[in-house]
């Protein structure tokens, strides 16, 4: 399970919000562990799935303007 955040497009840029949009991946990762024992993987999709194109979160981040965008991948 894991918390990913924009981009998944490449690995080489980071979003303007880098360090504020991990900070709060982590928290919400840190959340769910602690009410349900899961362990949560956060970061770039392009970090713990590769690089791809079409994530929800590049588009929402890019596109709609949405600062803080993430996709969960549920249990």
């Amino acid at each position: 399970m894991f918390f990913s955040r924009p981009w998944g497009y490449t690995s080489s840029e980071l979003p303007s919000n880098f360090k504020e949009s991990n900070a709060k991946a982590k928290l919400g990762a840190e959340a769910i562990e602690k009410v349900h024992g899961t362990k949560w993987t956060f970061g770039s999709s392009a970090q713990i799935l590769g690089i791809g194109s079409g994530g929800s979160e590049d588009w929402t981040y890019g596109v709609a303007g949405i600062e803080y965008s993430y996709c969960l991948e549920l249990r």
